[in-house]
């Protein structure tokens, strides 16, 4: 069909059908206005986040997540693929539930809260109140405490998989440091697990050669 119209834009593929019916537009739904509190953009905090908005009679006005990375972009936008089960969601589901617009979003880490007066503190100095708190922070690693008391973590090139700014660092550190005649540069992941095997097929998609 000559005549018909392409889409370039993958994000579009997706939003050119939608539906509606009568109960829909005319029942009233009830506002939730408890302030809800999600710690962790992991699986299980998002998927949280995406019940609370799908039930149809009811309309959460305010919803907070606070996480190091704020909401994390779907895995198939992404060429590299540091973790195994990065999120559960199909592209459909992640695009259709518009999140971003629905929520507020506080870009950090949880650092203390008070139970008795309900209230959290991030890294950043920014004091949240909350009538329900959720804390879903998901598969977090850390450098082992025998490596720590080596003064590990405060060499460089030592890089801990915690989030997007680990990630961005270690790209960072093999593009700069990386040749494909320099065979004496070697990458060692530490740990076991699949997450290991994803880690190390990433790196071998940069360029460095396996061993």
């Amino acid at each position: 069909d000559h005549g018909a119209a392409t889409v370039e834009d993958p994000r579009l593929w997706l939003s050119t059908l939608h539906f509606t019916s009568v109960r829909l537009l005319s029942e009233t739904k009830t506002r939730v206005h408890s302030r809800i509190v999600v710690v962790g953009a992991s699986t299980t905090g998002l998927a949280f986040l995406y019940t609370l908005l799908a039930i149809p009679h009811l309309h959460f006005s305010n919803l907070l997540l606070v996480s190091r990375d704020g909401i994390p972009e779907h895995p198939s936008r992404s060429e590299l693929s540091w973790a195994v089960d990065t999120m559960d969601f199909s592209l459909r589901e992640y695009l259709l539930l518009g999140l971003r617009c629905r929520l507020r979003v506080i870009v950090g880490s949880l650092v203390d809260f008070e139970r008795a007066e309900k209230y959290l503190v991030t890294e950043a100095g920014f004091v949240e109140p909350y009538d329900h708190l959720v804390i879903t922070a998901g598969r977090q690693y850390t450098i082992p405490p025998e490596l720590l008391a080596k003064g590990l973590a405060q060499k460089s090139g030592v890089f801990c998989l915690s989030g997007r700014s680990a990630v961005e660092g270690i790209i960072a550190h093999v593009e700069e440091n990386h040749t494909d005649e320099d065979d004496a540069y070697t990458a060692v992941v530490y740990g076991a697990g699949l997450d290991s095997y994803s880690v190390a097929s990433t790196l071998v998609r940069l360029g460095l050669a396996p061993s």
